[in-house]
């Protein structure tokens, strides 16, 4: 029942035993049935715990005390525990008079709750209604209440349970466990279900008719779990809706219903239900066989729904339903069908559906009228709408309600148990040393075995973290992703070097899981994982996107297609967004003028959340922060912003995590989970989100992707295929010390280098001039914004160079901060601290760190007195230091996660230095579209050539040129030119001549292809007048290569006109016709009507002498480039320049890149030019032959000189450099 996780007490102290499990206590214990932790202590006397080891307790995850009796044990949660915590440290924590329960045995954390609730005096006041029929804001489309909204309601009503019947999904059961649980009520797990007639049955493709049919074709069912069985069966029900019934919705059928009704309770639904149909249609005797059909379906389960809205159709239907439930001697059931939670969120309900059909408010008034009573009821108010009916059903309908809530006893249970790669756990234990043994040779040599130096080191480091991992059972998860990884590898798909915290593992490297040797670079496994912390470790793998169909693919050949499902997302109304969704469903309400004004709110939600690496803000951050700037707006438009607040973190749609994988090494999960589609994918998720999966003991793998490593994955195939070596990253040793590398990235060349090819990246490899992966490390670590924001960058370059002194807020952390110089920039330093100084054990200082990184005000400032009270120096000193620590932990890094980093920004350091063309093939082929024009710039300081698309020479993407140093733009590169075409001239590849090309050319290689292709060059080695090809193709599409040499559009002397058509030819010359009998003269032919091919006259042009046409000149040529693809690639506007004055200003752009403060001038080209917001100032891009730069106007030049920048002028512009960045100081068009 009970498993050790770590024992607190003196080796020395006499062991207890509760179950199975003896041990030396105080202890922190599991429960293995639903993965409670407890505070194990024996009993004191008075009757407690000493409050130090519990507070150690709490941090490790416990959920209350168990104290030892001789004949059981007595349970406190938490909660009450805090209610009695005046105790001062050292002192026992008296827990005489707070409330216990009492067992045989280790007690599940629900059972506790039970025993203590049923213990309470008075006893609760209870409704005799309960919810039955409740949409929560998992409903898709109409769902407005939150469970915690809906289960604040019904507590107040002192109702005892509810149940949630979501439209079509059961997404909402986890929460509502943990909501229910929470509040003392009991949860009832239902749908409310799609049904139809066959839920295979699609419309043929253009059959409208049928397809609206069908949209329509379906009833609303309620099923509710009755046992595990029937909660298990719902899953699968609403599984199977989605992956066989969906259609607009997901459906079930008749058939769906019957194999899976056993331990299910059903109801007639709503307006939408089968009988109800029946009934509005006036069909009284299909109702009775459809109300047969359920009976059969649910014997002794099925219950009538009668409702209390006041609609006429509810009227009629409750009156018709009361008659058959009495015909059919079947029990009515009271439910109210809530979408919101209180009558005042009607007008919220509306508008909330507006933003999800994206229409106006005043358009949804049909959908849900406000006055509709569809909100969560007290019973007094279900009793008045449904008093028309008589007491005597009122009476059974309300008392049903708790009678089918009793029935329902199903929980969501997890499985706690860690997983096993073998089904055994000392085998997984005997596989993974084995595993580690068989690659310690990827140590360094003095490491190995019989070798002198670190071999001890390394010894003790790996039996400690096996040690560990043992204790835990955390072999078997090691295995599961060393396996993949290692499959990975094996087949030539790159993995990234290892992201987050993992790094920090030797084990994890000697299984291959990372690349990232943690002795060699001081990196700490407790960061990744302590004694103290619940729950798995969480390895985060990257692969390249283009391989994460093979990765899945394998993991479904080796553990089962039902056994691994990528994991479900819900998608939520962020800040942003739900400004933008009132401003459309708000529009006819709002003053003129509105939409522009809250643009601007979206402008400083975005600039409020630049530095939340995409994570955005909560609604209550934003205004703490940003109320000043936010207040007007709110003042203008009161209605907008507080249904914002009431609206913002909504459930807005469902989708996939990103990276999440469930992987089952035993049952299918589709026995564990219920599932669902994604628009357009056969592969399905599961209904629930990352936490509630991971809640129940499911394992969750991250299948990371990293577009970089697509780039360095096709740079290592190019290697591979052109020169025919193998590069092996993993393996670098020497190739860290390149030093045309470091001499790259101390250029400030960072174009293409992970993670500091940014602007500010490129000025901080300019300052910091890295010179070794440590100092990479350092420089991935600092480039970020909040630490430039906080001034911790620049702190830490003043100091390593010398400007600033460096200083430790305490000798004994030498050691730890002298290789930062002085400066806190990782967690694990925060860690160090905590250790050095405070005498905390690793838990501890995970448990500081974790908290600090979280920013938890409460949590901070209690760990803050605790540290204070611990530290071993000066009071004033230590609230300093914690204040440090507290302020450098809202932008520290993990440090494993720095290296990781840091090797891949080598990487592709050193491929794009050693390997250019190759490199750059790849990264222009993944990167975004608007991207490849700078490294079109790149590689010509590389010396490497780019060409455009050639028909011969062109495929799909880049390429390297197969007869030049070159990158050769691809076939598919130019917009208009899709895949399809590009495969069919692929397939004729190579064409001798143009007349080879146009008779074998495949037929989606249209004339608008072709007339695309023509343009860019790609047919200038078949035909080398490129502007004569574009006009014979204009001409063959026109049709004037075949107009006949007598049509004329403008007069000319003694033409006629035939259809507005003047025709030259001399009709009156054409013989007269004789009849070839008599010899006499015929009547002469009338004009033809139409100047075709017909006409007797017709005379076809000669061929066009593409030669006679003037071809494109270099300039004209570079336009089109430039126009077709976004750059220049044969000439640039800089070859315009004088040889001297060319050089000296290129001289001077690079210069810029690296030189120091002051005044510079460069020729550029203008890439754009944008106002500041204030409109006083504005900022200009310029396009330079090195490379691209961002200036700031200030007001005096943006006033003068705006007019003037031109997009695509050549100009020469005089910059200011200084920390800040550039400025303009004046501009001259060339």
């Amino acid at each position: 029942m009970l498993r050790l996780i770590t024992s607190y007490a003196p080796a020395d102290a006499p062991y207890v035993q509760v179950g199975d499990l003896r041990t030396t206590a105080p202890a922190l214990v599991e429960h293995d049935g639903d993965g409670t932790r407890w505070f194990l202590t024996p009993a004191t006397n008075p009757l407690g715990a000493r409050l130090p080891l519990w507070n150690r307790a709490e941090r490790d995850g416990a959920a209350g005390i168990l104290i030892h009796l001789v004949n059981g044990v007595l349970a406190v949660p938490a909660h009450l525990v805090e209610e009695h915590s005046g105790a001062q440290p050292g002192q026992i924590l008296d827990l005489s008079n707070v409330p216990t329960a009492a067992f045989e045995d280790a007690p599940t954390y629900h059972e506790v709750l039970d025993q203590l609730e049923a213990a309470q005096d008075p006893p609760k006041t209870s409704s005799g209604f309960v919810h039955l029929h409740t949409h929560s804001e998992y409903s898709p489309l109409d769902g407005l209440s939150r469970m915690d909204e809906i289960l604040r309601e019904v507590t107040r009503h002192g109702q005892t349970a509810v149940a949630i019947t979501d439209h079509g999904t059961c997404a909402g059961h986890p929460e509502l466990q943990r909501a229910a649980d929470k509040a003392g009520v009991k949860p009832v797990f239902g749908i409310e279900a799609y049904l139809c007639d066959d839920r295979v049955i699609r419309a043929e493709k253009g059959d409208k008719e049928l397809q609206d049919k069908l949209r329509n074709d379906y009833w609303h069912v309620c099923l509710f779990a009755e046992n595990e069985t029937g909660l298990r069966n719902i899953w699968a029900a609403s599984t199977e809706s989605f992956r066989d019934g969906f259609y607009f919705r997901p459906r079930m059928d008749w058939d769906t219903l019957g194999r899976f009704s056993e331990g299910v309770i059903a109801s007639t639904g709503c307006l939408r239900g089968p009988v109800a149909v029946a009934i509005k249609t006036g069909d009284m005797e299909l109702a009775r066989q459809r109300l047969t059909r359920l009976m059969d379906l649910y014997p002794g389960r099925l219950y009538v729904e009668l409702q209390p809205n006041d609609m006429p159709d509810q009227v009629n239907l409750n009156q018709a339903l009361v008659s058959l439930a009495a015909e059919f001697g079947l029990p009515l059931l009271a439910t109210v069908d809530s979408h919101f939670p209180t009558a005042d969120d009607a007008h919220a309900h509306d508008v909330w559906i507006a933003c999800q059909t994206n229409k106006d408010v005043q358009d949804e008034g049909d959908l849900f009228a406000e006055d509709l009573n569809l909100y969560v009821m007290g019973e007094a108010e279900v009793r008045a709408g449904l008093a028309y009916l008589g007491e005597r059903v009122v009476e059974e309908a309300i008392a049903n309600t708790t009678a089918l809530a009793d029935r329902c006893n199903a929980r969501i249970e997890g499985d706690t148990t860690t997983p096993s790669f073998t089904g055994d756990p000392a085998e997984d234990e005997r596989r993974l040393n084995a595993l580690c043994i068989a690659n310690w040779d990827r140590l360094p040599a003095s490491a190995q075995v019989g070798a002198s130096g670190s071999q001890r080191i390394y010894r003790d480091r790996y039996m400690r973290e096996m040690d560990l991992l043992v204790e835990k059972g955390f072999c078997g998860y090691y295995l599961m992703v060393a396996d993949y990884v290692g499959w990975a590898k094996d087949h030539g798909i790159l993995v990234g070097p290892g992201r987050g915290s993992g790094g920090g593992s030797l084990v994890a490297y000697l299984a291959r899981i990372t690349s990232l040797d943690p002795v060699r670079h001081d990196l700490l496994f407790e960061r990744f994982l302590t004694r103290g912390r619940a729950g798995l470790p969480d390895f985060d793998v990257d692969f390249p996107a283009s391989k994460k169909a093979e990765i899945l693919g394998y993991l479904r050949e080796r553990w089962g297609e039902k056994q691994v499902v990528s994991i479900g997302s819900e998608l939520r109304l962020k800040n942003k967004a739900v400004i933008n969704e009132l401003v459309r469903a708000l529009a006819s309400q709002l003053p003129e003028g509105a939409a522009a004004d809250l643009r601007q709110v979206s402008t400083l939600i975005d600039e409020a959340e630049a530095g939340t690496a995409g994570l955005g803000m909560s609604w209550e951050d934003l205004w703490a922060q940003h109320a000043d700037q936010l207040q007007p707006f709110a003042d203008r438009y009161p209605e907008l912003f507080a249904m914002a607040e009431r609206l913002v973190g909504r459930l807005k749609s469902y989708g996939r995590h990103a990276a999440g994988v469930v992987i089952s090494t035993g049952a299918p999960l589709t026995d564990w989970l219920p599932m669902r589609t994604i628009d357009g994918e056969e592969q399905m998720v599961t209904q629930w989100a990352m936490g509630d999966v991971e809640a129940i003991g499911l394992v969750k793998f991250d299948i990371l992707t990293l577009r970089t490593l697509d780039t360095i994955q096709q740079t290592l195939d190019l290697v591979r295929d052109q020169r025919h070596y193998e590069i092996d990253l993993e393996a670098f040793e020497a190739e860290f010390e390149d030093p045309l590398v470091w001499d790259e990235l101390q250029g400030a060349h960072t174009l293409g280098v992970f993670q500091v090819e940014t602007h500010s990246g490129t000025r901080l490899c300019e300052r910091m001039r890295p010179g070794n992966v440590a100092e990479l490390a350092d420089m991935v670590t600092i480039v970020r914004p909040g630490p430039m924001n906080s001034g911790l960058t620049d702190a830490y370059l003043r100091r390593r160079a010398g400007e600033q002194a460096v200083s430790f807020p305490d000798e004994r952390l030498r050691r730890v901060l002298e290789p930062t110089w002085g400066a806190m920039i990782y967690q694990e330093q925060v860690m160090a601290v905590t250790r050095l100084l405070a005498g905390y054990d690793e838990s501890e200082a995970d448990y500081v760190r974790r908290i600090l990184g979280k920013k938890k005000v409460s949590a901070i400032a209690e760990a803050g007195q605790t540290f204070l009270e611990r530290v071993d120096m000066p009071q004033e000193a230590a609230e300093r230091l914690w204040n440090q620590m507290a302020e450098f932990s809202k932008y520290g890094f993990n440090k494993s996660h720095a290296y990781a980093y840091a090797f891949l920004a080598y990487w592709t350091a050193f491929l794009k230095v050693n390997y250019p063309r190759e490199f750059l093939v790849a990264a222009m082929s993944t990167v975004d579209k608007d991207r490849v024009p700078e490294f079109v710039k790149e590689a010509r300081r590389l010396d490497v050539d780019v060409l455009p698309p050639d028909i011969n020479r062109s495929g799909a993407g880049f390429r390297p040129d197969p007869d030049a140093y070159a990158v050769r733009y691809g076939l598919d590169s130019v917009k208009g030119v899709g895949s399809a075409a590009v495969a069919d001239l692929q397939a004729g590849q190579p064409y001798t001549t143009w007349d080879d090309f146009t008779e074998r050319k495949g037929p989606k290689a249209n004339a608008g292809v072709v007339a695309l292709l023509a343009r860019v060059g790609a047919f200038d080695t078949l035909v080398d007048n490129r502007r004569g090809l574009e006009a014979k193709l204009l001409a063959a599409k026109t049709g004037d290569d075949a107009q006949c040499v007598h049509k004329r559009i403008e007069t000319a002397p003694g033409a006629l006109q035939i259809q507005n058509v003047w025709c030259t030819f001399d009709w009156a010359s054409e013989p007269a016709p004789i009849n070839s009998r008599t010899g006499k003269l015929l009547k002469r032919k009338p004009l033809p009507k139409r100047c075709t091919k017909a006409c007797r006259q017709y005379t076809a042009p000669p061929p066009m002498e593409i030669h006679s046409i003037d071809p494109y000149t270099p300039v004209d040529v570079r336009t089109i480039e430039h126009e077709m693809l976004g750059t220049y690639l044969s000439s640039t506007p800089f070859d315009d320049l004088g040889e001297q004055d060319r050089a000296t200003l290129r001289a001077q752009a690079e210069l810029l890149a690296t030189g120091p403060n002051g005044t510079y001038y460069v020729a550029a080209i203008v890439a754009g030019a944008r106002p500041h917001r204030s409109g006083e100032m504005g900022f200009l891009t310029l396009e330079t032959e090195v490379s691209t730069l961002r200036a700031a106007v200030f007001r005096d030049a943006w006033t003068v000189e705006q007019r003037r920048f031109t997009k695509g002028a050549l100009c020469l512009a005089e910059l200011r450099k200084t920390d800040r960045g550039l400025s303009l100081v004046t501009y001259q068009p060339l």
